[in-house]
């Protein structure tokens, strides 16, 4: 743009600069100008007319993924930091040329079967599926958004002993609450979050980010709705206690 105008670079960008025309006489004597003081690959795509494009990584979905998450509400620092985990995990299971290199299509299931192996060594199935199910969203968004027509390599990845079944958690009885209580009394906040806890059911998030408007005194209820503080987990998440 800067030795040519915006016109040609138009062209340029475009990927459709005429053959035998003017404006591809001026980008090969741009070109021929340009050797030796830039390297041969960029001098290469200046007398073609053609730019090659930045592969698409694993990396780079990633951050796209983010990006797309971010809504400016408290979770952005929990988004933040699963995909910072997630890359340092699967920079060590697959290698830093595979995340920050090489375009999404060159990986195959064997990639995906290796960061799984690498996650189970140190973290429960469930958790390991939870960081799979990142990444597997990130590719989709990547896929869906760039027009890419190859498989998601991370979809259907087999997990052995994740997924939850009704004995996975069980609610504290009765004397269990009891022997708790007394660790919450000396703190007047704690406590009534502890207590909230205990007579509602309702999950650590919905409790901590309540806010003065969601706690009706006169009718004796909690009011559990999104807010720019959290979300909630499911749509039937949002109710009155």
């Amino acid at each position: 743009k800067a030795s040519l105008g915006t016109e040609i670079a138009g062209w340029v960008e475009a990927g459709i600069v005429p053959e035998y025309s003017q404006e591809e006489a001026e980008l090969n004597d741009l070109g021929r100008s340009l050797e030796g003081k830039l390297p041969k690959d960029i001098v290469r795509q200046i007398y073609s007319g053609k730019l090659i494009k930045e592969p698409l990584t694993l990396s780079k979905a990633l951050d796209e993924y983010e990006a797309y998450k971010l809504d400016g509400s408290a979770r952005d620092r929990e988004i933040k930091t699963r995909v910072l985990r997630i890359k340092a995990d699967l920079r060590s299971a697959l290698s830093k040329t595979k995340l920050e290199t090489l375009p999404l299509s060159s990986l195959d299931r064997s990639d995906a079967n290796a960061y799984r192996d690498c996650l189970l060594k140190r973290l429960k199935p469930n958790s390991v599926q939870r960081h799979i199910n990142t990444v597997r969203a990130a590719l989709n968004l990547a896929i869906a958004e760039h027009g890419f027509d190859f498989v998601n390599v991370f979809v259907n990845l087999k997990i052995k002993g994740s997924g939850t079944t009704k004995d996975d958690r069980h609610p504290l009885s009765d004397f269990q609450v009891t022997e708790l209580t007394p660790a919450f009394t000396s703190d007047p906040q704690v406590w009534g979050i502890f207590a909230a806890l205990r007579d509602t059911g309702a999950r650590l998030s919905e409790i901590l980010f309540l806010k003065v408007g969601d706690v009706n005194i006169q009718e004796r209820s909690l009011r559990i709705t999104p807010n720019e503080l959290r979300r909630l987990k499911t749509n039937s998440s949002d109710r009155t206690i």
